[in-house]
């Protein structure tokens, strides 16, 4: 917890000044310091590599765009968004930065910073998962949902007729119950099936 304490205050000191409100309802994740933190740390992330405000972008019921962020302690963080287009088709886009998600680096930097077209077929197929798992319904946390220190943070987020939702597990694919496994699920469709990341078994967690 130390280290992810760390890396959010060095994440946070190198963007300009933004308040969690803009990204994520308040009380999402739940009312407690802990809960506070959290939602700051995804944040911490999310400006670092420069990413817009799924929240803000549900007040244009047209807008349709899903994201996945993962966190990792000792591997880099990456972020997958899907931006939905009026024809069906879509635009990816994939960024990772350096070091260990969980650890303040002051030599961080963003290294990959991607984006590629995305086929109706490829968009209807994320849409077809996200509807089989009911992605819009899952509570957005649970209690209790960390256990350890190391392990890997799990966000998802979607925006689609003018909602928006955001789901959160903590190391989801080593656990079952309380819809781990489906945003284990979900987040391996962001992870592989689109981003086609070169990431091997082990590093998946």
């Amino acid at each position: 917890m130390r280290a992810a304490i760390c890396a959010m205050f060095f994440l946070l000191s190198t963007v300009a000044p933004v308040h969690t409100d803009d990204y994520f309802p308040k009380n999402v994740f739940g009312s407690s310091k802990l809960d506070s933190f959290r939602a700051e740390f995804y944040l911490a992330h999310l400006k670092f590599l420069h990413e817009p405000s799924l929240l803000l972008e549900s007040r244009d019921r047209k807008a349709q765009s899903y994201r996945f962020l993962w966190l990792r302690t000792f591997h880099h963080a990456v972020v997958i968004r899907l931006d939905i287009l009026s024809d069906g088709t879509g635009t990816l886009v994939t960024k990772m930065s350096s070091g260990g998600a969980g650890f303040g680096m002051p030599d961080r930097k963003i290294i990959e910073d991607v984006s590629r077209p995305v086929s109706r077929a490829e968009v209807q197929s994320l849409l077809a998962v996200l509807d089989e798992k009911h992605f819009m319904k899952i509570p957005s946390y649970i209690t209790h949902d960390q256990t350890g220190t190391d392990g890997s943070e799990w966000v998802l987020e979607g925006v689609r007729d003018g909602q928006y939702h955001v789901v959160a597990r903590w190391t989801p694919c080593n656990h079952s119950g309380s819809g781990k496994q489906v945003v284990c699920s979900i987040g391996r469709t962001f992870a592989f099936d689109l981003g086609h990341l070169p990431i091997p078994e082990n590093e998946v967690y």
